[in-house]
């Protein structure tokens, strides 16, 4: 008996103990929900006061408080959207009354800092970009140039007192609203960045606060980000909050700001215990009328007026404090609330009862289940083991490989820049590519039906490769190093240039089959057409919108588990695939094949609340915030042929669409769906066509009794979502 198996048999005998579920954060949720709704009437009437008396864009009045306004409106909280409307325009019109400063080099008060806020309140807000956003982008280019960071030139602390926060903002606003002509300086003057960062030592928190949120900007390793984080982490106070500098007391500032960073930017999970502690800090420190009260220690250089913000003096600070406490209370939420007709009556014993049966009989080590009705996670929870060896328990903030789940993923990405006019899916992907001269040294010509396939023939798998008739390139890591003279494992370019030497099994857009190797081009589509890297071009514009903070791609081999990530089991042995120990017997889930390479087609790390919450997205076509109706509906559509419709013309049960799986339900209606299988992994998500749709990750795919766990799970998953919701008595399957 495999060693991984007697350690599943062990833990069978006290699987019931380690059913880990979320019931427990419900009075918390609660009390930051309540904190939320306090203080977004007082930053509402802060920035409308500031708005009304002052012509000027203001980092305090302006940009922090329309970031919290905006993510309270995406979870679902009443907001005043002409005042949010407004403040964004007030934003804009500031900087266009600078238009001409700006298009000679010189700028407005407040210099990088104000064009670096505002522009970042204009992304926050999804403005197009314009002339004037694309001279300010353009300022910030040029200004200090010949330093190796952007410095601020303002002392007011914290605010306008630390090169980290004009850095950012400055990077930040290149990022989203630098132009196709400034791509090359962008990407030299990260390079500077990047050497500044990580050769510097941030002072105050401040400082750390930026440095983080910098970090992700510049395409830095996951352990340069972990390590940031944990040096904010070390700032924080016994009382849970954060000072300013280390030998100040704690306040709603420095810590809001803290918790936002460690949220969005250092991958923290909300259930950590110093996020915990942090936001039972922040509720203890409201005060009554909704606000957080912080001392000023800046230097006044303005005429004072009155905002309609509390606190005189301190208002300023105070407002920022305010909203940057609000939006850190946001950004622990995991969905909206939501008032229907739909509310759930929650049946937690008779779904726990499903899973431990579930687990006893195939003897899974872990497993993180998450269900959702009508956009509202109504059950989240970890059942087993995370790692058997230290007898740690799977919660719902656990990380897994969800394999071929990323195609969902990928597949939304591609339909954003079809969307934005940028890519067509009718385009030729080789042309895309430009991949038309690269095998001349194989000494074989491409087959010329490579110049036919388009973006949708890839998402529908009918590019022409067909595993089952040759092979799957994706699992050819050595041979094709060894092809190509590289050092193993090959990568996504290594992979490429070898299946350019390679015949197609069909010719294109004939038929379907199952292809790896056409998601990895996918990927690459979106780096060439994004100017970005695939991993950072799917967090910004397809996770984060989503409110999905923690979302990687994942490491092959065991030293790369990431924080939170789950060990992964199999009973099988393999030829390791790296050089370091190449052709040794390596657990499989370790070594036996290159994850990294497979980025855009199975390497996404992810809890089940964050699929889940990606899915549901989906469910809502009008009120999608990462795709239109028409781009959702298209993703569903039945391709066309034998992809779609049997040799007799008619339609077939099921089909593969545009990332997705598609099932007619016995209600006529569609049900869409896709598994994910990988040595150490099974996944499912299930978007059902009545708004239920339900995930399960799990740390193996070994079972005596099943091919797939992922699969096999299927009809589990829609038992316990029906008895999960008491009105839903019909099976939609």
């Amino acid at each position: 008996m495999s060693k991984p198996f007697l350690y599943a048999i062990l833990y069978v005998a006290c699987f019931a103990t380690f059913s880990n579920g979320s019931d427990q954060n419900t009075t918390l949720d609660v009390r930051v929900r309540a904190a939320i709704s306090k203080a977004l009437p007082k930053l509402e009437s802060g920035s409308k006061g500031s708005a009304d008396k002052r012509q000027c864009f203001t980092c305090h009045s302006q940009a922090i408080p329309v970031f919290a306004l905006i993510e309270a409106k995406r979870l679902g909280f009443q907001i005043d959207d002409e005042n949010l409307n407004r403040q964004v325009k007030h934003s804009y019109e500031h900087l266009k009354r600078g238009l001409a400063n700006y298009l000679q080099g010189k700028g407005q008060g407040g210099d990088i800092l104000t064009a670096g806020y505002a522009l970042w309140t204009l992304d926050e807000a999804s403005w197009e970009a314009d002339e004037v956003t694309e001279a300010v982008s353009n300022y910030l280019l040029n200004t200090q140039k010949d330093l190796a960071h952007w410095r601020h030139r303002g002392s007011r602390p914290p605010t306008s007192g630390s090169d980290y926060t004009a850095t950012y903002v400055a990077l930040r606003a290149l990022h989203y609203f630098g132009t196709d002509d400034q791509k090359v300086p962008i990407a030299d003057r990260r390079q500077q960045i990047a050497k500044w960062l990580y050769s510097t030592e941030p002072v105050e928190t401040e400082d750390l606060v930026f440095r983080l949120r910098s970090l992700p900007y510049l395409d830095s390793e996951p352990q340069a980000i972990a390590e940031s984080a944990n040096a904010l982490l070390k700032l924080q106070h016994d009382n849970g909050g954060w000072g300013q500098k280390e030998d100040m007391l704690s306040d709603a500032y420095a810590t809001g700001s803290a918790l936002s960073a460690l949220v969005r930017d250092g991958n923290i999970p909300s259930d950590n215990p110093s996020i915990q502690k942090g936001i039972e800090y922040l509720l203890s420190s409201q005060l009554d009328d909704g606000t957080w009260h912080v001392v000023t220690r800046a230097t006044p250089v303005q005429e004072y007026f009155e905002s309609d913000f509390p606190h005189g003096k301190d208002q300023f600070i105070s407002i920022s404090a305010t909203a940057w406490s609000t939006l850190a209370l946001l950004q622990t939420l995991s969905v909206a609330p939501k008032e229907s007709e739909h509310e759930p009556v929650l049946d937690n014993g008779k779904v726990d009862a499903l899973m431990h049966e579930f687990m006893a009989k195939h003897k899974v080590p872990g497993a993180s289940i998450a269900i959702t009705n009508h956009g509202k996670i109504v059950y989240s929870k970890g059942f087993g083991y995370s790692e058997i060896e230290s007898q740690t328990a799977v919660s719902s903030a656990s990380v897994f490989r969800i394999a071929s789940l990323s195609k969902p993923i990928t597949a939304v990405a591609i339909m954003q820049l079809v969307e934005k006019s940028k890519l067509g899916l009718d385009d030729k992907v080789f042309s895309i590519l430009e991949l038309g001269t690269r095998t001349e040294d194989l000494g074989s010509s491409i087959d010329p039906r490579f110049k036919d396939i388009t973006i949708e023939h890839l998402l529908q798998h009918r590019g022409g490769w067909d595993r089952d008739k040759s092979f799957d390139p994706m699992f050819q890591s050595v041979r094709f190093a060894n092809q190509l003279g590289t050092v193993p494992p090959a990568g996504q370019d290594a992979v490429i240039r070898a299946m350019l030497g390679q015949k197609l099994d069909f010719d294109p857009g004939s038929r379907f089959a199952y292809s790896n190797f056409g998601y990895c081009l996918l990927g690459r589509v979106i780096e060439k057409i994004s100017g970005e890297t695939y991993e950072r071009y799917v967090q910004s514009n397809v996770l984060l919108p989503l409110g999905i903070r923690t979302m990687r791609i994942g490491a092959t081999r065991l030293e790369g588990r990431g924080t939170d990530e789950v060990r992964y089991y199999d009973s099988k042995f393999a030829k390791s695939v790296f050089q370091a120990d190449l052709d040794q017997d390596v657990s499989s889930p370790y070594g036996a094949w290159h994850l990294e390479a497979m980025d855009s087609h199975g390497g996404w790390v992810a809890t089940a609340d964050d699929i889940a919450r990606f899915a549901a997205a989906l469910d809502d076509l009008d009120h999608c915030s990462i795709l239109s109706r028409a781009s959702i509906e298209r993703m569903h559509a039945r391709p066309m042929g034998l992809a779609g419709y049997n040799e007799s013309g008619e339609p077939t049960e099921s089909f593969y669409s545009l990332g997705w799986l598609n099932r007619v339900s016995t209600k006529g209606q569609l049900n869409h769906w896709h598994t994910g299988s990988l040595p150490g992994t099974s996944a499912i998500m299930i978007r059902r066509w009545d708004g239920l749709n339900m995930v399960a990750l799990m740390n193996t795919r070994d079972s005596q009794h099943a091919q797939h766990l992922g699969k096999e799970i299927d009809q589990l998953l829609h038992k316990a979502a029906n008895v999960c919701l008491t009105h839903s008595s019909d099976n939609a399957h």
